[in-house]
């Protein structure tokens, strides 16, 4: 059984086609980037996946299908938990009256579960920071800081499917190329599918690369 599966794909955005009759599968320990021009549409294919349609922007007709269950939109999605398709947007901001730690721990509160924060200090380790920045405020660390408390929040989750928005976030090559081993390190312990989008494509842990060009998937070699 296959994490995501579009088929006979269609998406729109504005009234101006992205995607048309397109098919792609992940199943897990997957790892896909998908890249396109500057406007090409890949954030507006996230926000479908993840169930977010901005202002009925973005429309789309075909199969989307997760664990083989079509989705529709994000109220449709109740057959799942939570924290099993988990999106980080490229917008996403951290919450300026909590500190880093309240910050990260935000969704195991809010439904009254616990964090394995031995995992959360792992993950703190793998990307060159210390425990005691967890008790700084976001106004208090550069943005690069803000997108890895976001990843690491999205990997303590344990998802099955990660959607992440330009997942470089600012960062240079060496803070991108680590950000790509941790996560598809973790989500290969979880056995988690990773969508991401991007501007970069050089990196090998990616299972495939598709660029969006003439409203359909061209494979690009890493």
């Amino acid at each position: 059984m296959s994490i995501l599966r579009l088929k006979g794909f269609s998406l729109k955005a504005d009234n101006n086609l992205i995607l048309e009759n397109v098919s792609l599968k992940l199943d897990s320990n997957d790892f896909v980037a998908i890249t396109s021009d500057q406007q090409g549409g890949k954030s507006n294919l996230l926000n479908v996946i993840a169930g977010f349609s901005l202002s009925g922007a973005n429309t789309f007709t075909g199969g989307l299908f997760y664990k083989d269950k079509a989705l529709k939109s994000r109220f449709d999605q109740r057959f799942h938990k939570y924290n099993e398709i988990v999106f980080v947007s490229e917008h996403d901001q951290l919450i300026s009256r909590m500190n880093l730690q309240d910050n990260i721990l935000l969704p195991f509160s809010y439904h009254g579960e616990l964090c394995n924060m031995e995992k959360l200090y792992e993950l703190l380790h793998a990307f060159n920071l210390d425990q005691s920045i967890l008790t700084l405020m976001p106004e208090q660390v550069n943005d690069v800081t803000t997108r890895i408390c976001l990843i690491i929040r999205s990997l303590l989750l344990n998802p099955s499917l990660l959607l992440i928005d330009e997942i470089e976030g600012g960062m240079n090559k060496e803070e991108h190329n680590n950000m790509i081993r941790i996560i598809d390190k973790h989500c290969k312990d979880i056995q988690c599918a990773v969508l991401s989008t991007t501007t970069r494509i050089e990196s090998d842990l990616y299972t495939q690369t598709l660029k969006i060009e003439n409203k359909s998937f061209i494979q690009i070699e890493n």
